[in-house]
């Protein structure tokens, strides 16, 4: 445990909090900018297993903000190149690569009973297609996307909270893309670690999560809002047959 220590001290953590995150499992969905904070927060943190989900190679333009990567990565396939990087932080930690899309990732993670899911994809579709996963298998999500200099985040718990549904009832329009209006690298960074910390807190049962809140964050301006929302009982997550779920804690 020495090499947790500092997590330990943490209040709400402590040792048995440190062994609940050394037994979690916890899929990250989208290995980019987000992603990329994301595992290796959560590496460093101790999580023991760690399911990443990506079908893209590392490109020149990535190393801007994803972090995992350098100038050898380019080419690779990122779950790989994330997979070396990880272990290097982290040896004590099983890394599972997925090279798939995320429809062909769901089948395997509905079997490998993951803890918690972390949506750190870039387009709405495949963000609402996790947010119903999340729904159907019961098992919690962590949600952010980031655009620009902006960033929003919360935890879903299927059962005892909305859903992203619930909060964007209708289709989003994908004219918010960081294809028109770009990232700035820390942005993604940034929320990728207020995620890793959603993880951590949702795990150990350290502090408070995100939880029927969603956080907009707008660097530009030093805006930040934090919006209260309800499960909407028109919403078909209110109408889902939650499957039980076991805890590996």
């Amino acid at each position: 445990m020495e090499r947790y220590k500092k997590n330990i001290l943490v209040k709400g953590i402590g040792e048995e909090g440190q062994k609940k995150l050394l037994r979690s499992k916890v899929a990250v969905v989208g290995i980019g900018g987000l992603g990329s904070a994301v595992s290796l927060y959560l590496s460093a943190a101790g999580i023991g297993e760690l399911i990443l989900v990506d079908n893209d190679t590392v490109d020149l333009n990535n190393l801007q903000r994803q972090i995992l990567y350098d100038e050898n990565s380019i080419g690779l396939p990122k779950t790989q190149a994330a997979k070396n990087r990880l272990k290097s932080l982290n040896s004590g930690i099983k890394i599972i690569p997925m090279n798939l899309s995320w429809k062909d990732a769901a089948a395997k993670l509905i079997n490998a009973k993951t803890d918690i899911i972390v949506d750190c994809v870039d387009n709405m579709e495949t963000k609402f297609d996790l947010n119903d996963f999340a729904i159907l298998s019961n098992t919690p999500l962590v949600h952010s996307g980031v655009v620009s200099m902006q960033g929003q985040i919360t935890t879903i718990i299927p059962g005892k909270t909305g859903c992203l549904r619930c909060l964007f009832p209708d289709k989003i329009p994908d004219n918010t893309s960081s294809d028109i209006f770009g990232i700035l690298g820390p942005v993604a960074g940034n929320m990728g670690a207020l995620q890793a910390i959603e993880v951590i807190k949702h795990i150990t049962g350290a502090g408070k999560c995100l939880s029927n809140m969603i956080l907009f964050i707008d660097y530009a301006e030093n805006n930040f809002k934090t919006i209260k929302y309800e499960k909407n009982t028109d919403c078909s997550c209110s109408r889902v047959n939650i499957h039980k779920r076991g805890s590996s804690k």
